[in-house]
């Protein structure tokens, strides 16, 4: 498994349960969230039902 930084968003969107761990699957919910959204943090996160700063550490601690 390649590492966080390794990996593009348009990679995490696609990964398969195979190579996808709990990190990586974070990562992957914020970014659909947020295309989701149309970039909107706060309404990306209210997709998920998760709070606004919640989804801004997700972002900044796997990347994007």
């Amino acid at each position: 498994m390649k590492k966080k930084s390794d990996l593009t968003p348009q990679q995490i969107v696609r990964a398969t349960p195979k190579n996808l761990n709990i990190n990586t699957m974070k990562h992957k919910l914020a970014l659909e969230a947020l295309l989701a959204a149309d970039g909107n943090k706060k309404e990306a996160a209210k997709l998920l039902g998760i709070d606004r700063n919640t989804i801004a550490i997700w972002l900044k601690v796997y990347g994007f």
